[in-house]
């Protein structure tokens, strides 16, 4: 199985590397808007994990949309800091910033990209 996460904060690139590393996914990190689109053709449909913003307005949130156009994405959850409600208007869970790892498995379970990881494990 194969995720990306598109952050701009390197911790939370790491933290979401290291619990989808026990759920058995490659894992790419990506830092800009460019990374995500070059990398993610790349993979067969993959879980992508995206800030809205990665360098500027929406621009992390553009480029999921050019890439779920392209048909190249397989789940997406979206995070930010802004008040977006639980789920995009595209139909794309939505990981509000700050968030609990407990809210971060609540959210991806049901998605079925968690099978084994509990907050704490």
């Amino acid at each position: 199985m194969w995720a990306v996460v598109a952050d701009r904060d390197s911790a939370l690139r790491w933290l979401f590397a290291r619990i989808l590393t026990k759920e058995y996914y490659s894992v790419t990190l990506c830092r800009s808007p460019a990374e995500l689109r070059e990398r993610v053709p790349q993979m067969a449909r993959p879980l992508v994990i995206c800030d809205v913003d990665l360098e500027r307005s929406r621009d992390g949130l553009q480029a999921c949309l050019d890439l779920d156009k392209a048909g190249a994405l397989g789940r997406v959850v979206l995070t930010s800091a802004l008040a977006l409600g639980e789920t995009s208007e595209w139909g794309w869970p939505v990981l509000p910033k700050p968030f609990s790892l407990t809210e971060l498995s609540r959210l991806l379970r049901p998605a079925g990209a968690f099978e084994t990881w509990e907050p704490g494990s």
